[in-house]
């Protein structure tokens, strides 16, 4: 499977061939995802290696993020971006879903910045400021059917 952004996006390229060919695959399935979504996508390079920025165009706030290095490749979700929608958290893997309860709970009563979420029938008031940093591995990479479901619902 060849992107469209592929040979359009020299950058998304190079991002692709830093990322461990293990999961170029899994990458390809969330870029197209979240650009459906309606992110727009920046790529280089940083200190720990070839960066995938996808900002929320409502929002004009980052969403999610890859770094590739080496062997590994890590993403970070934004808590702005998973909380936004009406989709239930609870497909997500275990493992991240241990990690989103851990998300910091808002307690200004007033501030427009939480979000109840219910998670395995239980309602949390989340913050929507913050992220959490993912070692992509062979669970992670079934939050691809959560970004399916949000694009489904959009």
């Amino acid at each position: 499977m060849i992107p469209k952004d592929f040979t359009a996006n020299p950058a998304f390229a190079e991002f692709l061939f830093a990322t461990p060919p293990k999961y170029r695959n899994f990458v390809m399935q969330v870029h197209d995802v979240l650009v459906k979504i309606g992110c727009k996508a920046k790529f280089g390079q940083q200190k720990s290696g070839y960066a995938a920025q996808y900002t929320y165009a409502v929002t004009n706030r980052l969403a999610w993020q890859f770094v590739a290095s080496d062997d590994a490749l890590v993403m970070y979700l934004y808590a702005g971006f998973i909380f936004r929608f009406d989709t239930s958290l609870d497909i997500l893997p275990s493992s991240i879903i241990g990690e989103i309860k851990e998300f910091r709970n808002c307690t200004d009563m007033e501030a427009d910045c939480f979000k109840n979420t219910t998670i395995s029938g239980k309602v949390y008031r989340k913050c929507m400021n913050g992220r959490k940093r993912f070692t992509v591995d062979d669970e992670t990479v079934g939050i691809v059917e959560f970004l399916e479901n949000v694009l489904q619902k959009k």
